[in-house]
This record gives C-alpha cells, sequence and structure tokens, in this order.
C-alpha cells in the first residue's frame, strides 16, 4: 500500500498522521514502562495499563464509527 492511498483513506496529512502515530507510541512506551515497574512491584500501577489500553480501544473504534 502507497503511503498516500494510506494517509487518503484515514482522512490525515503527513503531519497529521505522524501526530497520531507519535501520540500511540508515547501511549505505548508509558504502559510498557508502566507494566514493568507493576511487575517487580504489583502495589504500584495497578489498572494504569488496562486502563489505557480501553482508553486506546475507545479511540479507535470512535475513530472507525466517523469514517464508516
Amino acid at each position: 500500500m502507497s503511503i498516500k492511498r494510506h494517509l487518503e483513506e484515514h482522512n490525515l496529512t503527513y503531519f497529521g498522521h505522524m501526530k497520531v502515530a507519535l501520540w500511540f507510541a508515547w501511549t505505548f512506551t508509558k504502559v510498557v514502562l508502566a507494566a514493568l515497574c507493576h511487575g517487580l512491584i504489583p502495589s504500584l500501577y495497578k489498572t494504569y495499563c488496562s486502563d489505557t489500553v480501553k482508553e486506546v480501544y475507545k479511540k479507535i473504534m470512535f475513530k472507525n464509527d466517523e469514517e464508516n
């Protein structure tokens, strides 16, 4: 799939796409770090990872609903 086609399918500019991609990268980086901390000290970040995954899921589903 070409870059242009991908951007058109999601109605994004190059920089708009980059902003979304970097948001996902930063969000998942925080989840990984929280999961590592939780693995070592279970009392830390008890629900952070699952709460964040639910938030990401809602964003993806809301965006998909807008496109349909």
